[in-house]
């Protein structure tokens, strides 16, 4: 059987290119070597890092992701997520064409487009004060460090304390999955909320660590501030962070139940259509226990990630390449140029990727096209250090919808 879309990876892009992609009425595929990375993500959706992000984009060099795509594909892409997210129980607020400032666990400040609504009362714009809690045996959030940092950042917090955690004796640390697990029994959730009313009834607005719950966080939150009387806000700690967890759960569980396959594990390898002249991809070989086995398909989606996520690779001699057909990456500079001393300036290797036509399909260093019918979306292409610019999943959501679109012109 051949698919109409084959899409490799399950991060942030592969996960909505297979909602989008079902909802449009092709078949899908996805098929990844392990998790993607909204398991250690905040959960939030990341445009650019400026007050207004859609003012800077314009100004970005030509070769920017963002800029490759045609204008509207943003805001397209973005009223496709909310329509998914919110089908799939999950709630974000906020615009493209303007930020919204946020604490991180260690009180840094930071700039966000759409946020978690579990998340959206902690914006720092709010003009009410902020008391951070932590909660007792929980080691991945430190309300004193928080505040702290808080007030390094010229941010006044009003207090920080610690909240009781009846019955939290695991032997072992204490995980946020550990504490959203025991919060699915309403029993434990209420004798928590009484625990917790003495502390923080009538302070306001309250940060705590991203604990209310992995499938009913908009019940837990508002079951915890009616019993309170408070507003509470999530802060994502270390990971595994909740709110990340949620938006993976939410799109893998809509993919599922709209039909879309799905392989975990095995790792692919691209496959070339002699009968095409070598023009097109027959689809891939994935290596399993029992062997080599085919998945043909009309068009294959790479939504491999970058480095970290091993859709990209460094090798030995010096060059870099795609990772499933071996597709040949031109760095712009020299190695010993690839990073800098400082850690915290932008990094030369973090632009690295694939270079693509106007329909997201991949380009060799002469503009020349490698395979008809292959795409490529969000972290594998090159021109944008995301990590730098905040740019991550606003590149994500922008590159693989303007890819799906084409796609459907080319199925």
């Amino acid at each position: 059987m051949t698919v109409d879309l084959l899409i490799i990876g399950a991060g942030l892009s592969g996960l909505f290119a297979s909602n989008l992609a079902i909802d449009r009425g092709l078949s899908v595929h996805v098929v990844a070597s392990g998790r993607g990375g909204l398991s250690v993500s905040h959960g939030c959706i990341d445009i650019y890092k400026t007050t207004h992000p859609t003012r800077s984009i314009r100004n970005l060099h030509a070769g920017h992701p963002y800029r490759v795509i045609p204008g509207p594909a943003l805001k397209k892409s973005v009223n496709a997520f909310h329509s998914i997210v919110r089908g799939a129980g999950l709630d974000y607020q906020g615009v493209i064409s303007t930020s919204i400032p946020l604490l991180s666990a260690l009180g840094t400040p930071f700039r966000t487009s759409l946020v978690p609504a579990s998340m959206i009362k902690g914006r720092l714009d709010d003009p009410r004060p902020i008391l951070i809690a932590g909660l007792e045996n929980y080691r991945d959030f430190w309300p004193e460090q928080l505040a702290q940092g808080a007030e390094g950042s010229g941010i006044s917090i009003q207090a920080s304390l610690m909240l009781p955690m009846p019955y939290i004796d695991f032997k072992r640390d204490t995980y946020a999955t550990d504490i959203a697990n025991m919060l699915r029994d309403r029993s434990y959730r209420l004798e928590l909320w009484r625990a917790w009313k003495p502390k923080l009834s009538g302070k306001g607005r309250v940060g705590i660590p991203a604990i209310l719950g992995l499938t009913d966080s908009t019940l837990i939150q508002a079951e915890a501030e009616e019993f309170i009387g408070v507003d509470l806000f999530e802060i994502p700690s270390l990971p595994a962070s909740l709110p990340g967890l949620r938006l993976e759960h939410a799109l893998i569980q809509r993919s599922i139940q709209s039909g879309v396959d799905f392989t975990e594990g095995p790792s692919a390898i691209g496959r070339i259509d002699g009968r095409s002249k070598g023009r097109r991809s027959a689809g891939i070989q994935i290596v399993t226990t029992g062997g080599l086995r085919a998945i043909d398909a009309k068009a294959i989606l790479l939504a491999t990630g970058g480095f970290l996520h091993g859709g990209l690779r460094a090798l030995q001699e010096g060059n870099i390449i795609e990772s499933v057909f071996g597709l040949p990456i031109q760095p712009d500079t020299a190695r010993e140029l690839w990073t800098r001393s400082n850690p915290w300036d932008t990094q030369p290797f973090s632009r690295f990727g694939l270079a693509t036509d106007q329909y997201m399909r991949p380009l060799d260093r002469n503009g020349k096209l490698f395979l008809e019918n292959v795409f490529a979306c969000g972290g594998v292409l090159g021109g944008a250090d995301r990590t730098y610019e905040r740019s991550r999943q606003g590149i994500d959501l922008a590159t693989t919808y303007h890819a799906i679109e084409s796609i459907l012109n080319f199925c």
